[in-house]
């Protein structure tokens, strides 16, 4: 009976949207989204996309930080049978060190 009940419920609301026309901007107006002060987490970030490349943006004390995102992105060093060439993020943070010892020395000078 309460299956029955929600399925008619919700073919009856297929149809009273299908027949009335939306004003999506008026029903958006009641749900204002207000940002007064910057976020620094994720999920309190403000969103920005076009449905392909999705981005964050959030904040740190002396930053604004971008979190990028994209559904169609993929390694190709392992569909090319590389997967021994693949380093550990030990062998890449000790490869990358001396660019952020350069790069901190620079904004001092």
């Amino acid at each position: 009976m309460r299956k029955t009940h929600y399925l008619i419920v919700g073919i009856l609301s297929l149809i009273s949207i299908s027949t009335h026309a939306i004003d999506s901007q008026k029903i958006a107006a009641k749900h204002p989204i207000i940002a007064d002060k910057p976020v620094p987490g994720f999920f309190e970030g403000a969103l920005l996309g076009n449905g392909a490349l999705g981005v964050v943006v959030t904040t740190r004390p002396d930053a604004i930080c971008l979190h990028f995102g994209h559904n169609n992105v993929w390694d190709i060093r392992i569909a090319e049978n590389n997967k021994e060439k693949i380093g550990t993020f030990d062998e890449i943070f000790t490869k990358a060190s001396p660019l952020f010892i350069t790069v901190t020395n620079s904004r001092n000078i």
